[in-house]
């Protein structure tokens, strides 16, 4: 990115994370944010200025160099690099947390469930968790449900216990 719009980041982000009282008012407001994003912003500027003092030329170099002095790897250095060309391109585009936007099981399409149900009444009376995960990992299904690989056996018990299914060990 240009040297203007690396500024006019470093600019913007300092004033989310450090908004002015009012004009004639020294300081700024302590922010109310997510303890998350707060984080990614800090790390985003501290990029941002770590690269600008370098005269605009280490990109990669200066991610790296945040990233290590906050203890982690080239993970985290990537994603710095992805959360600040996405803030540049869009202000409003801020690293937010995914945490408790993951998807529904898949047990919820009731057609599936049903499906499932009757494949394993069409087993018989005894059948296993194991039943399940080898349904699962028929080519059908993985295309069908989009999945690269079956489910385990510990993700077939708990389906099994929703379906409310019962079972028992074997006796010696």
């Amino acid at each position: 990115p240009s040297a203007q719009k690396v500024d006019a980041a470093i600019s913007k982000l300092n004033n989310i994370l450090h908004p002015s009282r009012g004009p004639n008012t020294p300081g700024y407001k302590s922010v109310e944010m997510n303890r998350v994003l707060l984080a990614r912003l800090e790390l985003m500027l501290s990029f941002l200025r770590l690269y600008a003092s370098g005269g605009y030329t280490a990109w990669p170099q200066s991610a790296d160099i945040v990233a290590k002095s906050a203890g982690k790897g080239s993970w985290l250095s990537r994603r710095i690099r992805e959360w600040t060309i996405n803030f540049i391109k869009d202000n409003e585009n801020l690293p937010t947390a995914e945490y408790g936007k993951m998807n529904g099981s898949v047990l919820e399409d009731e057609d599936l469930a049903q499906e499932l149900h009757l494949h394993l009444q069409g087993i018989g009376k005894h059948v296993t968790a194991q039943d399940i995960v080898d349904y699962m990992a028929t080519d059908e299904m993985k295309v069908r449900l989009k999945l690269k690989k079956g489910i385990s056996l510990a993700t077939a018990q708990r389906w099994m216990k929703r379906m409310e299914f019962r079972w028992t060990k074997e006796p010696k």
